[in-house]
């Protein structure tokens, strides 16, 4: 699948999910500084710190099948923390259910090995603030269903954990547009 060895996944994806916190407004409390899968748990934490609710944080790299056992094991092990889990491959179905109800983000390694928000033919996105909505929608005078579409499973919007209802502003060369995030 790549032809790079653990370290370098393990570096390159922690480097992306900085970039994530950051676009975020997360903070960064811990940096991991080398790839240590613990035998025991069969995961190795990239980074923690706070989201921006003040909730702690931990990004777990998990180079192995994540099934309904391993979901458990991380909720048990890391009770009422907001967790980001990244894996080589697709979560089992079973797994997906054990995940609903806890507050876990997944990403499969492919979608961070390199940072889409770096790329020279990105646009650049800022996901706007409620009172930025509202000054948007007087000032096109138009309804906030009106604008474009974006799915919250775009990868950008995964990117900064866009929610339904929240607007994108994106900066082209050519001009200013928006996109109001709705479900997938």
């Amino acid at each position: 699948m790549f032809f790079y060895n653990k370290q370098d996944i393990f570096k390159k994806v922690q480097s992306t999910m900085i970039d994530i916190f950051k676009c975020r407004n997360y903070t960064v409390e811990n940096i991991c500084s080398h790839y240590t899968q613990e035998p025991k748990s069969g995961y190795s934490e990239l980074l923690n710190g706070y989201d921006s609710e003040n909730n702690k944080c931990v990004v777990y790299l998990i180079m192995a099948k994540i099934g309904k056992e391993k979901i458990q094991k991380l909720v048990t092990d890391n009770e009422n923390i907001h967790l980001i889990i990244i894996s080589d491959s697709a979560i089992t179905s079973k797994g997906k259910q054990a995940m609903i109800g806890y507050n876990i983000e997944s990403f499969l390694v492919q979608q961070l090995i390199f940072n889409i928000l770096n790329h020279k033919f990105q646009p650049k996105f800022t996901l706007l603030g409620q009172k930025d909505v509202e000054l948007l929608v007087n000032t096109l005078k138009c309804n906030l269903n009106d604008l474009p579409k974006i799915k919250t499973t775009d990868p950008v919007a995964l990117y900064f954990r866009a929610k339904p209802k929240q607007v994108f502003k994106i900066d082209r060369e050519d001009g200013i547009y928006y996109r109001l995030v709705i479900p997938n």
